[in-house]
């Protein structure tokens, strides 16, 4: 089915004229799989696509259906599954989608409905679980979130109640347990944590308490019997700086440092105050370079993220393009990183596993060894080199371009 939709797909992102690929003026032009069996039905009339364009499986089953006037999705445009089950409905006007878009789950469940406007999301969008009861349910204007959104837990209780201007969140946010007991609200400012806000066990003990200006502030966070267990700065939004952590009497448990919402190094102290060790969590030398020069130029990240059902940071991947590193960093349920693993491509180049307490319990590296070390440095410095050589070209272009003028 993944090749049916990449396909098709392809096609169906069309919302300009679809340029004429052979010498059919007026009628139906086929395009065939090596096979033989038919890819796709287009009907033209005058040179442009007009009326129904049909795209095929490569088992000769209909995927998909868009209708053209002249040369322009108009009208409702349909995906199907393999057997036939309507996958995703979507009407069109003039190029743009205009109206609802409908999707499916193989079981003929609504997965979605989203209304569009000049082909942005506009009005009300709501995701619905596989029991039919709402999941989440947000407004959209211009393509931006606005106003109140809500997401709920499968036993239709809220668990999150949010504002929204402009596509930021804005104003108090509330979230509960599953139970219906309050977990926390935060006020926000155009999308910075701003102003008080608390978090509370399901006990109903205070959790957090936090004084933001503009994403900038001190977290203060809890046992659940009262005494203070960390506190923890943070810097646009970010955790930034040193963190501190206590034992129940009081007394130093470690220091974290932060940068940019990335644990680098903590600290650890035992109950009389001796230190117990000293733990590094930066990527290994190699690494950090390539991150940083596919950054620099640029690249795109994209974080996927899963979380426990307390909302706290279960697993979070970072991917760079599909020739570089994927980072896949675990999280025990008080922050804590739990593992570490680098992939690249299908292969682990490297494992690290740590206690709760945050001490490295296991280390390795499957392949490339020596990237670490002696190798990781040279390819630091071919990068450097290759580095100023296109700083160079910049400024000689730049300087061209004035003696030209």
């Amino acid at each position: 089915m993944n090749q049916l939709l990449a396909a098709l797909l392809c096609l169906g992102a069309l919302g300009s004229s679809y340029a004429l690929a052979d010498s059919v003026q007026n009628g139906i032009q086929k395009e065939f799989y090596p096979d033989g069996n038919t890819k796709y039905e287009r009907t033209y009339k005058n040179g442009v696509l007009e009326g129904i364009t049909k795209g095929y499986y490569p088992d000769g089953k209909l995927g998909a259906e868009w209708n053209f006037i002249n040369g322009k999705m108009d009208g409702s445009s349909k995906k199907f599954f393999e057997d036939g089950k309507v996958l995703e409905e979507t009407q069109y006007k003039n190029g743009l989608k205009e109206g609802l878009e409908n999707k499916y789950s193989e079981d003929g469940k609504t997965v979605s409905v989203f209304n569009y406007k000049d082909d942005k999301t506009d009005g009300q969008g709501i995701v619905y679980y596989d029991s039919g009861k709402i999941k989440s349910e947000f407004n959209y204007k211009d393509g931006k979130t606005e106003g109140l959104g809500t997401v709920y837990y499968d036993n239709e209780q809220i668990h999150w109640s949010l504002n929204y201007l402009n596509g930021q969140i804005n104003g108090l946010i509330k979230y509960f347990y599953k139970n219906g007991a309050k977990q926390g609200e935060v006020n926000y400012q155009h999308g910075k944590w701003h102003g008080h806000s608390k978090e509370y066990y399901e006990s109903g003990a205070r959790q957090t308490e936090a004084d933001f200006v503009n994403g900038n502030g001190l977290e203060e966070r809890y046992y659940e019997t009262g005494e203070l267990e960390e506190e923890m700065p943070f810097l646009g939004d970010k955790e930034n700086g040193k963190a501190a952590g206590y034992y129940k009497d009081g007394t130093i448990k470690y220091f974290d440092y932060y940068k940019d919402g990335i644990k680098l190094e903590r600290t650890k102290f035992d109950e009389d105050g001796e230190k117990e060790f000293i733990q590094n969590y930066r990527n290994p030398l190699i690494y950090r370079v390539l991150f940083w020069a596919y950054d620099f130029l640029g690249g795109i990240v994209d974080v996927k993220k899963k979380y426990y059902d307390d909302d706290y940071l279960k697993v979070e991947k970072e991917y760079r393009g599909n020739f570089m590193p994927v980072v896949s960093t675990g999280y025990y349920e008080k922050h804590n990183i739990k593992y570490e693993i680098i992939y690249w491509g299908e292969n682990i180049v490297s494992r690290r596993d740590y206690s709760e307490e945050g001490k490295l319990v296991f280390n390795k590296k499957h392949i490339y060894d020596f990237w670490d070390g002696w190798f990781g440095f040279c390819v630091l410095m071919v990068l450097i080199i290759w580095f100023r050589s296109f700083i160079k070209d910049i400024i000689k272009e730049a300087i061209l371009e004035t003696k030209e003028r």
